[in-house]
């Protein structure tokens, strides 16, 4: 019945002996069997042997009930005699000692663990997702749980294995450097993560940078649009996902401005762990102001990712265009159930503000912020004005 099984365990003059409960341990094929006392049965009254064991608490449920030709072997916790004795009468059973194999365990949901340690009426205002930069996760725990927060935390870093850190928000997004305070809840407390996404990677000081995991389909959606040779920049690059992207695809010229110093240290790490084709000039400053020092008629491609507060910035971006034209992506936060309307509508009054032409070529909706707030982007093709 078994393959090659070699003994992991034995006793006495090596060859296995185990009279007891204690079990023993062979390896077969990468499972690992123990070897146990158990209940032999013809297999026409397993079911009521199962059943009975079961009722008694005495079938090892962490082994597998195995069959050989006519009988049944169920592992067994230690039988009581009288136990023992009603198996042999009624079923027509033997007490053997037989090699099991353990049941794999399935690692338990977050949703089962909550369950755990949470009272039935708040489980329904448990998180019910996060977001993971690398091996962080960011939580939002509602106020009612916080009570519950350390133990939301160690459930998350059991329900993943691979995460180390748990933070939850203690403030929304704020701010010209669009930071939030955020307060370690379980796990290693450390801020600098390495985040993987569709292939590159991006070096993250959590609570000190921005940055959104959810945006890593727009972030591959507007790089693979950039061609050869363009010159593309970005206005408020964070820890420069944009660039990164861009930058491993096509060769080109990217500028990457941020005001936020450890935003820029970011970037430059992220450089030096991705093998780019393009190359990626970092600035530290006031996006407008080094538009207007040294960028000025000089871009193929305008990247405005400053949901809040990128229609302030419109006409800056408008005057990095080339003259013969080129692409502004901007993004925005409206109301539903308008959302893209609205962005297209204020970006083309904007751009026609500084009399240059525009040509809608895209919208779509990113993500809902909050109720009824949505991040939406528009792809529009600039025309500067001809001096």
């Amino acid at each position: 019945m078994f393959p090659v099984i070699h003994a992991f365990l034995a006793f006495c003059d090596g060859t296995v002996k185990n009279k007891g409960q204690f079990p023993c341990l062979w390896y077969s094929e990468g499972e690992i069997l123990l070897e146990r006392t158990c209940v032999k049965v013809p297999k026409e009254n397993g079911e009521a042997v199962r059943r009975f064991l079961l009722k008694e608490n005495l079938l090892d449920l962490n082994l597998l009930i195995e069959r050989e030709g006519e009988f049944l072997y169920l592992p067994t916790h230690p039988l009581p005699v009288e136990v023992i004795k009603i198996l042999q009468e009624k079923f027509r059973a033997l007490i053997e000692i037989h090699r099991f194999t353990k049941v794999r365990q399935r690692p338990k949901t977050l949703h089962e663990l909550l369950e755990e340690i949470l009272p039935g009426e708040d489980l329904t205002n448990a998180p019910q997702g996060f977001d993971r930069i690398g091996d962080i996760v960011i939580v939002e725990i509602k106020e009612s749980l916080k009570q519950f927060e350390s133990e939301i935390g160690a459930a998350i870093l059991a329900a993943h294995p691979s995460v180390t850190t748990i933070y939850i928000k203690d403030s929304k997004v704020h701010g010209s450097r669009r930071l939030q305070k955020l307060r370690c809840i379980a796990g290693q407390e450390k801020n600098r993560t390495i985040h993987r996404e569709y292939g590159v990677c991006l070096c993250v000081s959590i609570g000190k940078v921005y940055f959104s995991p959810r945006l890593a389909q727009e972030h591959v959606r507007v790089a693979t649009q950039v061609t050869p040779n363009e010159r593309v920049l970005d206005m408020f690059t964070g820890v420069g996902p944009f660039p990164i992207h861009i930058a491993t695809r096509v060769a080109g010229e990217t500028y990457a401005i941020d005001i936020n110093p450890d935003a820029i240290v970011c970037l430059k790490e992220s450089m030096q762990l991705n093998k780019l084709r393009g190359t990626i000039i970092s600035l530290l400053g006031d996006a407008r102001a080094i538009i207007h020092k040294q960028l000025q008629g000089s871009c193929d491609r305008v990247i405005m990712n400053l949901p809040r507060d990128a229609v302030t910035y419109i006409p800056a971006a408008v005057s990095a265009i080339k003259t013969s034209g080129g692409i502004i992506h901007f993004y925005t936060v409206e109301k539903e159930p308008a959302s893209e309307e609205t962005a297209k509508s204020t970006l083309c009054e904007k751009v026609n503000a500084t009399a240059a032409g525009i040509q809608i070529l895209r919208s779509r909706r990113i993500k809902e912020i909050a109720p009824r707030m949505t991040q939406v982007v528009v792809d529009a093709f600039i025309q500067p004005k001809q001096s």
